[in-house]
């Protein structure tokens, strides 16, 4: 666009000094042939002149146009990509949240159906044989401590 606009300044200049001459011609008053051929030839320069002004002035309009509008569209796209990581981040911890919850039901199923620990807590260093409550586990290892299970499940295992 910037080469446009040097072309479209170039030819206003180049316009501007054919009607500077034209008018000095104009103003000879003279009225041979020769003078008015170059008088002739001094106009359809400036109109042709004027014309490409014009085509030209055309073009980058169009042309600033299509800029406006490919700048809203990234402006757009970039807000629907900031929309979309947003909704991606909830569900990421939403999904983190589900797995933490099926975890912790897993581990009470296998309590409730065993009366055991699960193999995986004992295989931490439970050093117990026998059945434990998870309210035990709550207050004396460290294992169950350091699960990964929110606090609020905790609390309620607590409770009981």
């Amino acid at each position: 666009m910037a080469g446009m606009e040097v072309e479209q300044g170039s030819l206003m200049a180049s316009m501007r000094e054919g009607e500077r001459r034209l008018m000095e011609l104009r103003g000879q008053n003279r009225s041979d042939e020769g003078h008015q051929h170059r008088t002739l030839e001094l106009e359809r320069e400036v109109d042709s002149l004027r014309e490409k002004i014009s085509h030209l002035g055309d073009m980058l309009q169009s042309q600033q146009r299509k800029v406006r509008q490919m700048i809203e569209q990234l402006q757009a796209s970039r807000s629907q990509i900031e929309e979309k990581d947003v909704l991606i981040q909830r569900l990421q911890e939403q999904v983190e949240h589900l797995e933490s919850e099926n975890r912790e039901l897993q581990d009470r199923v296998e309590f409730l159906t065993h009366g055991t620990d699960t193999p995986a807590r004992q295989a931490a260093g439970n050093s117990s044989t026998g059945p434990t409550s998870p309210r035990a586990h709550a207050h004396g290892s460290q294992v169950w401590q350091r699960s990964k299970k929110p606090k609020s499940l905790m609390r309620v295992l607590e409770s009981r």
